[in-house]
């Protein structure tokens, strides 16, 4: 009783289920493959957004370097002009004050000379 011989068709619904089964399982292993492939995608794409916008912010960053660097720069050379300038001015103040202070000496000089010239020809 326990020997008995099964139908055929009995071993080929068991092998047909097996069959199935094992095709069952290889369609979850691949959804489950594409399915960490995707979050692996997702993770590389999120990775490269970050780098993106950490070179964004550095090429700003950059830039706003450069640019206060060439305000200061900017900032040097009109002090530096407005120095040269200040000097100059000063320089052609003095040079006034020495021409106007010899022109007055030679006035007065001029003036002292007329003087003595009238006391001679008073006193002649």
């Amino acid at each position: 009783m326990f020997n008995r011989k099964e139908h055929p068709s009995k071993q080929l619904g068991r092998k047909l289920k097996a069959a199935l089964k094992d095709q069952l399982r290889r369609i979850h292993e691949k959804m489950e493959a594409r399915r960490i492939a995707e979050l692996a995608l997702a993770e590389l794409r999120s990775v490269l957004a970050e780098e993106e916008e950490e070179e964004q912010l550095a090429l700003a960053l950059e830039r706003k370097r450069g640019e206060a660097a060439r305000r200061a720069q900017e900032h040097l050379l009109e002090e530096a002009r407005r120095k040269e300038e200040e000097k100059e001015r000063e320089e052609r103040e003095r040079e006034e004050k020495e021409r106007a202070e010899k022109e007055r000496v030679e006035r007065q000089k001029a003036e002292e000379e007329r003087r003595r010239k009238r006391g001679l020809r008073e006193n002649d």
